[in-house]
């Protein structure tokens, strides 16, 4: 009996006929998407720009555009070089657009796309990697990075601990380099004091400082239930991988683990409502996304391998057929 190789299948002509269909369902979530509205932002930074940011819908489109293909580049390097992706496979590249244009709102969307990129990027330069430039100053700009988000609100705390446990999985952790991932962090939140000073606008963070964390948004999560399968899909593709850890390299295994902590991490924000929620929905999707790419190659029996295959189809189309109201969901 013929070894069943999922490898020589991915790589078959049955990969391009997938290809074509994430790519026709991305056009499809591009051109059906909603009209642009306002940008909202923290109150922190009314003293930088106006409130709400009033941009058009050509700089929103470019805008988000540019960010999905500059994050879809690090992590399809990340998946080769961190989690054994084979370097032809582009199954990936394909899928992480089409999980950005299921939000069907371009300012949502931009929002989501700037902190999915800060990320990928801040996981990009803590992963240990060939680069020229020294650890401390990837752990600085990566701390910057994180620390312009917070400016924006408390989420970014959570990528604060994000980059320690990523430090701590890699073991490039110490009092030096934590040092300097503190002094990044909050480095663009003193600069922004340091200039409300000078301007004598102080009190646009000190009326403010119960903003950062609205406790009226607690508890109120309005998900549809598409959107309440993510976090299921990624535990049921981050099962299989972990279980069998051992049979990977080192490397790979500290990325998973990395990975894996950074979502339980994030977790606590999805009983909120708004845009943090959905924030941590997408890079949870991100997320299952790197599995799903690795249980393809760790099936050994065709129906599983098979229901992985079709996996990245079923809650996209899910939610056009919602979209079209040819299937209707109640929202708990």
């Amino acid at each position: 009996m013929k070894t069943f190789s999922p490898e020589n299948t991915i790589n078959s002509g049955l990969k391009y006929l997938f290809i074509f269909f994430w790519l026709a369902m991305a056009i499809y979530l591009i051109y059906s998407e909603t009209n642009v509205a306002a940008i909202e932002i923290h109150p922190w930074l009314n003293g930088l720009v106006a409130t709400p940011i009033l941009l058009s819908k050509t700089v929103i489109i470019l805008t988000r555009l540019f960010l999905i293909a500059l994050s879809t580049f690090l992590a399809y390097i990340m998946s080769v070089n961190y989690f054994e992706t084979p370097r032809k496979d582009y199954t990936l590249v394909i899928i992480l657009p089409v999980l950005h244009f299921c939000i069907p709102d371009w300012n949502t969307g931009l929002m989501i796309s700037v902190y999915w990129s800060a990320f990928v990027g801040i996981m990009y330069l803590l992963f240990p990697n060939n680069f020229s430039i020294p650890h401390l100053r990837r752990i600085m700009s990566a701390a910057l990075l994180a620390g312009l988000l917070f400016t924006n609100g408390a989420f970014a705390i959570l990528f604060f601990i994000v980059g320690i446990v990523v430090l701590v999985v890699w073991q490039t952790i110490s009092f030096r380099a934590t040092v300097v991932w503190i002094t990044g962090f909050l480095l663009p939140v003193v600069y922004l004091l340091f200039y409300y000073y000078l301007t004598n606008q102080t009190d646009l963070i000190l009326k403010n400082m119960s903003a950062i964390f609205p406790a009226e948004t607690l508890f109120n999560f309005d998900f549809s239930i598409p959107q309440s399968l993510i976090p299921l899909v990624f535990f049921v593709l981050a099962v299989p991988i972990h279980t069998r850890l051992k049979e990977f390299k080192i490397t790979v295994r500290r990325s998973y683990s990395s990975l894996l902590l950074s979502m339980l991490i994030l977790l606590p924000t999805l009983i909120s409502q708004g845009i943090n929620a959905q924030i941590t929905l997408a890079l949870l999707g991100f997320s299952a996304a790197l599995y799903w790419n690795k249980a393809l190659y760790i099936s050994r029996r065709k129906g599983i391998f098979v229901a992985w295959l079709f996996l990245p189809v079923f809650i996209p189309v899910l939610l056009i057929l919602i979209k079209m109201q040819i299937l209707v969901l109640p929202v708990f």
